[in-house]
């Protein structure tokens, strides 16, 4: 499994998966609708979801980034010829630009429609593993094994660099204005860190094996980290409180979401299981019990979950 996303409205979850042949991307309706596999001639090695519908992927062999705004319309480019493997992406949220991470360090921008091609932040460092984008457009940051975390403005000049200590960081979310940085390390510590005194806010407790994907809520009360423990873990923001462990997962959780409204939480496994919780109640509320599928007779495995969930009780 390579990232799952709710889609802006939150009435869809959209995942993006590689088998031994071949990717696709699933999108199931949260509620009625139809569900739909779309498979894709390369074979990737990560993707982004934008905030409507787009999404950024690299493809391996000839280090091409594209960007695909809907059925047919995508924009792609080939980075500059290097060996190194593209890991982490991040898509501003107005879709107008790109960010890429990969095993040599390198950190780079592609603005859509500027004829300069590529622009390059760093070019060697610790394999990077993670990058994250503000909401608001206006921060990037990434984030690797060198145990650090780089935090960049949109127009690419450096703003902190975050020193996490020699824990690689493996996972990275920013906060909607890009103030605060959530990592996930090798040793399975989640961290929340003030990104312009460069300080560790908060210690929210850790997972039992390393932390593979951190998601914050859009207002912030709320952290979802997925783990190689199997598991994935519900943080309180205010005070660093572990609000509910979610089980059933039998392989490594290696993508987590929070939906807009902070109903919902989507966890994905290694395995491509993906399941939907209420994360009011810590209860998995759907699964697509194996990947790829659509659910039985073409009916979304999510088609049951209501929206009358509250998040109330966990703030």
């Amino acid at each position: 499994m390579l990232g799952i996303a709710f889609s802006a409205d939150g009435i869809r979850v959209v995942a993006a998966s590689n088998d031994a042949l071949r990717s696709f991307v699933c999108e199931w309706p949260i509620g009625a609708g139809e569900p739909s596999v779309r498979e894709l001639d390369d074979q990737l090695t990560a993707v982004a979801f934008g905030a409507h519908g787009e999404m950024l992927s690299a493809r391996a062999g000839d280090h091409a980034l594209v960007l695909k705004r809907g059925p047919e319309a995508a924009d792609q480019i080939l980075l500059p010829p290097h060996p190194s493997w593209v890991g982490a992406l991040g898509l501003a949220s107005d879709a107008h630009a790109a960010f890429w991470g990969d095993e040599n360090g390198g950190v780079g921008i592609w603005r859509f429609g500027d004829v300069r091609g590529v622009r390059m932040l760093q070019r060697r460092g610790g394999r990077v593993d993670a990058i994250a984008v503000s909401a608001d457009g206006r921060r990037l940051a990434s984030a690797g094994h060198d145990g650090t975390v780089h935090v960049w403005d949109v127009e690419g000049s450096l703003v902190r660099t975050i020193r996490i200590g020699t824990d690689a960081v493996l996972a990275l979310a920013l906060s909607a204005d890009g103030t605060r940085a959530l990592t996930g390390g090798w040793e399975g510590r989640v961290g929340l860190w003030d990104v312009d005194a460069g300080d560790r806010i908060l210690d929210l407790g850790s997972h039992d094996s390393r932390v593979s994907s951190v998601a914050l809520s859009s207002d912030g009360r709320l952290a979802l980290s997925g783990g190689f423990d199997a598991t994935a873990r519900l943080w309180r923001i205010r005070d660093g409180a572990e609000l509910a462990t979610l089980r059933g997962h039998r392989d490594a959780v290696v993508s987590v979401s929070i939906s807009p409204d902070s109903a919902l939480g989507a966890t994905a496994d290694a395995d491509g299981i993906v399941k939907v919780w209420n994360l009011a109640t810590a209860s998995e509320i759907g699964c697509n019990e194996r990947e790829g599928s659509m659910g039985a007779g073409g009916r979304s495995p999510f088609a049951d979950i209501g929206r009358n969930t509250s998040v109330s009780e966990r703030e």
